[in-house]
């Protein structure tokens, strides 16, 4: 597993070019070290993952012909990993999930950062979808700030909630919020100073 060294902070990131990379099964073991609580396994992980993770629940997940995952690296480290599940060709839609920083690096802009270049690949030319997406929709667990604000941030507009759909191991209920863009609105968005 590589890892960041305790000198690799944001500022060293700072000029550096964050790049996606597809992931892969030899990914599984960051991942589950970036996992680091069954909090975060929570609201990161599939539900029909146990915690605590195994390396080959993981790479069975990194490598489903459902989903696709990209790892964000930084200064030739991984950073942090997302992905999209329900391709919807015809539709020519997809829902991101799955975004996860390492912890050393949270609350730095890694996620947005991540997301930011994946939509720009999504919304343009593409190996997922020729010709783009019309659009990426994403849900986000109530109570995960970090993850509402990137959403709102990226222009994201909040389109629901699913009251009552998540349930904890302590078998409280979350609402789940449901947001979604559109090819045109982030175009719009990017071209903006």
């Amino acid at each position: 597993m590589v890892g960041l060294t305790p000198r690799m902070t944001r500022r060293n990131l700072v000029g550096a070019d964050m790049r996606l990379r597809s992931a892969d099964a030899d990914d599984a073991l960051s991942l589950i070290a970036w996992c680091d609580s069954q909090e975060t396994w929570r609201r990161w992980a599939d539900l029909d993952l146990a915690w605590p993770l195994s390396e080959d629940a993981v790479a069975d997940m990194l490598t489903d012909t459902n989903s696709r995952f990209w790892i964000g690296v930084a200064a030739s480290h991984p950073v942090g990993v997302l992905g999209i599940g329900d391709i919807n060709q015809q539709q020519r839609r997809v829902m991101l999930r799955h975004i996860l920083v390492a912890p050393e690096m949270r609350g730095q802009g890694i996620g947005a950062a991540m997301t930011s270049q994946l939509l720009d690949q999504l919304f343009g030319t593409n190996e997922v979808m020729d010709g783009g997406l019309h659009r990426v929709s994403a849900e986000v667990v109530a109570g995960n700030e970090a993850s509402i604000a990137m959403f709102h941030r990226l222009g994201f507009t909040q389109e629901g909630i699913f009251r009552q759909s998540h349930r904890r191991d302590d078998g409280i209920w979350d609402d789940v919020f449901m947001f979604g863009l559109l090819n045109h609105e982030w175009h719009g968005a990017a071209q903006e100073p």
